[in-house]
């Protein structure tokens, strides 16, 4: 009976965190091998799945790691260098986007255009501001960016949940607001 309980209590201790970050370390483990295969040394993989770990993956969808690597893939292909951290935080939006816009009933060939060309042009938006972006000022840019794509595909009045999201924890003098439309459109689209 005592080596029950010990087994037990090991299986709690080791087991259990393990079966927690399961899903979290998958995901990861899936990017950072479509990492390697399309080109990625190996210690580019590592720091960025280190990086990438101080998120919560919970939220995403394990359908989407291929690209999300595609995004970062493309990234560098445009000439575009972003640090680990900033590779990190753009796939975590990114996969937690696409997951968002699933539910929401984009499609799947959207949801990739819209990853694609927000990578694209996030990183325009760091090598325009030429220095290192703060995480907040990063992840502004990379909401902008996102909300800037998908106002491209046509978002209507059934989006605002997802655009709302979006828009959380900007200054909220920074955007403009076209109030009083009756177009279906989400509020801030002129």
């Amino acid at each position: 009976m005592k080596t029950y309980r010990v087994i037990l209590i090991v299986f709690v201790i080791i087991g259990l965190p393990t079966f927690l970050f399961a899903g979290e370390q998958d995901f990861l483990i899936l990017i950072e091998k479509e990492l390697l295969n399309n080109g990625w040394t190996p210690s580019e993989a590592e720091a960025f799945t280190l990086n990438a770990r101080q998120y919560g993956w919970e939220e995403a969808d394990r359908d989407f790691c291929e690209m999300i690597a595609h995004s970062l893939v493309l990234c560098r292909e445009n000439g575009g260098k972003l640090t680990a951290h900033e590779e990190a935080a753009l796939a975590f939006h990114l996969a937690v986007t696409a997951k968002e816009m699933k539910q929401y009933g984009f499609r799947e060939q959207q949801i990739i255009r819209i990853s694609f060309n927000t990578s694209r042009d996030v990183v325009s938006e760091v090598r325009n501001a030429g220095e290192h972006m703060d995480e907040e000022v990063l992840e502004a840019v990379i909401r902008e960016q996102i909300r800037k794509q998908l106002c491209k595909e046509g978002v209507d009045g059934k989006m605002k949940g997802l655009m709302k999201k979006l828009r959380e924890g900007e200054d909220k003098k920074q955007m403009h607001r076209h109030r009083g439309t009756d177009t279906g459109r989400p509020d801030f689209i002129q």
